[in-house]
C-alpha cells in the first residue's frame, strides 16, 4: 500500500498497490514497478513474484509471465528470455523446463525447433538426441524414412555403394577373375580372352552373408 493525503491535506489514506507493483516501505507515496523476469498478479502486495521455470518476462510491472512457447525452454527463475532447445532436441510443448531428445530414425540440425526430422531414404539413426543420419553401408540399404537401420542385400546379391535407397541397387554377385593372376584380385572385371581352364572357389559377401560355390573358368 502507499498513502495519499486527502484533499484537505488531513489524514493520509492508504490505497493498495495494482497487479505488477510493490511497496515495501510504508513511507512511500507511490508502489514500484515488478522488475523483468518478475511479476505480481495480486493488489496490495510488498514483493514481486520470480517468474517460473518455462516462463519468462521481458517487460516490467507486469501480472503475470509469459510461457515459453515450442521450441524452446527456460530452466532457470526470473529469466527476461527463454532458451532455444539445441540441435539434437525438441521441443514440442509450451512451458518446457527441458528440451527432449530426438528418438531413433529421426535428428535435429537446427535450434529451437518443434519436431525432430526423419532420417532420409539411405539412410538411418540408432541412437537418441543426433544431429544428423548415417548413411547405410555397402550391402545394404533403405527404402523408407525415419529407420533404425538398414535392411540387408538377400543372399547372393550385394552394392558397392553407401547410402542406397532402394532394393534394386542390390545386384547379383559376380565373380570375375584376372586371367593374369593365380588367385581372384578382387578386381570385378571380365576378361573375354581368358586362356586359364579349371574350378576356383569363391566366397564373396552377399548383404554379409557368406555365398560359397565354384566358378568354371573356361578360356
Amino acid at each position: 500500500q502507499y498513502a495519499v493525503l486527502n484533499e484537505t491535506g488531513g489524514t493520509a489514506l492508504c490505497t493498495k498497490c495494482s497487479p505488477g507493483q510493490y511497496n515495501n516501505d510504508q513511507e512511500l507515496s507511490a508502489c514500484e514497478a515488478c522488475d523483468r523476469g518478475k511479476y505480481q498478479n495480486e493488489h496490495g502486495s510488498t514483493t514481486c513474484k520470480p517468474c517460473e521455470t518455462g516462463r519468462f518476462n521481458n517487460v516490467s510491472s507486469s501480472a503475470s509471465c509469459t510461457y515459453c512457447g515450442a521450441g524452446y525452454y527456460q530452466d532457470d527463475l526470473r529469466q527476461t528470455l527463454c532458451k532455444s532447445c539445441p540441435n539434437g532436441k525438441f521441443g514440442d510443448e509450451e512451458e518446457l523446463k527441458a528440451c527432449k531428445d530426438c528418438v531413433k530414425g529421426k535428428y535435429s540440425d537446427i535450434e529451437a525447433q518443434a519436431n525432430c526430422k526423419n532420417c532420409s531414404t539411405g539412410t538411418y539413426n540408432n541412437v537418441k538426441g543426433q544431429t544428423s543420419c548415417k548413411n547405410c553401408s555397402t550391402g545394404t540399404y533403405n527404402d523408407l524414412q525415419g529407420q533404425t537401420s538398414c535392411k540387408r542385400c538377400v543372399a547372393g546379391k550385394f552394392n558397392h555403394l553407401q547410402g542406397q535407397t532402394s532394393q534394386s541397387s542390390c545386384q547379383d554377385i559376380v565373380v570375375e577373375w584376372d586371367c593374369q593372376a593365380t588367385t581372384n584380385t578382387g578386381a570385378f572385371f571380365r576378361s573375354s580372352d581368358c586362356t586359364i581352364s579349371g574350378t576356383r572357389n569363391m566366397n564373396d559377401q552377399g548383404g554379409g552373408v557368406d555365398v560359397t560355390g565354384t566358378l568354371e573358368i573356361i578360356g
